[in-house]
């Protein structure tokens, strides 16, 4: 015998006697992209990060059939984080899947009447100008086919050229469909490492620009 956090009940009025009418979860856990993942886990060791003083997480509903983890979370004061250094975080303690893709900082969490957080009350998310500077237009024709993939893989509206690709609400599996992407528009193929650790449009804009720099330099030598 073990809890398996499913909420039952028998029914007696028109069914099988003894049969069990299955009504739910007792506990927060998710299914999400195939993973079962429970919301308080996640929580708990967000709010053990120094900058963190308190968090919420759960599921937001991003667009039809895309669903995608939601981390709202409240600052200590004299204290800061970027959304990078939360997810960060959580990468070295949780699994990929256990890591939301969207950040929310809020000056207070909204309350109910007996004081407990109401989570209904929470803001939903915004996918655009999430750089922390605001909205920055590409610079370059790079940058700009940067953006125009991200754009059309996310669904987001505009995609500026510090904004990050995980704060738009990206997620690894599908940074393949993005190299792929981006081979096309740029004719070079990022590795998906590099598309890891460099998460704005302007980084994945200048890594693409250095392979084809790269590229000239290596036919130039060639040629001679």
């Amino acid at each position: 015998m073990y809890t398996t956090g499913d909420l039952a009940r028998h029914r007696l009025d028109g069914g099988e006697e003894g049969a069990l009418e299955y009504l739910g979860r007792i506990d927060r856990q998710v299914k999400l992209r195939g993973f079962r993942i429970e919301l308080a886990e996640i929580e708990g060791v967000l709010a053990q990060h120094p900058a963190v003083a308190e968090a919420a997480v759960g599921i937001d509903e991003r667009r039809a059939g895309e669903r995608a983890l939601v981390a709202w979370w409240a600052a200590r004061p004299k204290e800061g984080a970027t959304a990078a250094e939360l997810r960060g975080f959580l990468k070295e303690r949780l699994p990929e899947p256990m890591v939301p893709s969207l950040f929310v900082l809020l000056p207070v969490f909204p309350r109910n009447a007996s004081g407990k957080l109401d989570r209904r009350a929470l803001p939903t998310p915004k996918l655009e100008a999430t750089s922390a500077g605001g909205y920055e237009a590409p610079a370059t024709p790079a940058e700009e086919a940067v953006a125009y993939v991200w754009r059309d893989v996310l669904g987001v509206p505009r995609v500026g050229r510090k904004d990050d690709f995980f704060a738009l609400g990206g997620r690894s599996l599908l940074l393949p469909r993005v190299r792929h992407r981006l081979e096309q528009e740029l004719g070079v193929r990022l590795s998906l490492a590099s598309l890891l650790e460099r998460t704005t449009a302007a980084a994945v804009a200048l890594a693409a620009e250095e392979l084809l720099l790269d590229e000239l330099e290596r036919e130039l030598a060639a040629a001679r």
